[in-house]
């Protein structure tokens, strides 16, 4: 259950917090493309012991190809993303778990 309560949060948050910080940081990505990078990342996320790296450089590539964007626009805009989803999960399965 906590399994795939945490990959609709990294969905859903991930793709919204991808969306807004790709519009601060102004690339060209709309929420779709974000919400497909964002999956595609929880997917490989859930391989044990390096899906969290795999998911990292999934998150790249795809955003990479989505927008052609500058390597540091992609850094920040993964960095940010990351983080904030690993916050938002953390809070709530500490909020909601027994």
């Amino acid at each position: 259950m906590y399994i795939l309560f945490g990959f609709i949060v990294d969905v859903l948050v991930g793709g919204a917090v991808l969306y807004w910080a790709a519009k601060v940081v102004r690339v060209d990505l709309n929420f779709k493309e974000t919400v497909i990078a964002a999956g595609a990342a929880a997917i490989l996320a859930l391989i044990p012991y390096v899906g969290w790296l795999l998911s990292i450089v999934a998150l790249f590539y795809i955003l990479y190809q989505f927008s052609l964007a500058a390597f540091p626009n992609l850094v920040l805009l993964v960095i940010v993303s990351r983080l904030f989803v690993a916050l938002i999960y953390f809070g709530l399965m500490s909020a909601f778990g027994n």
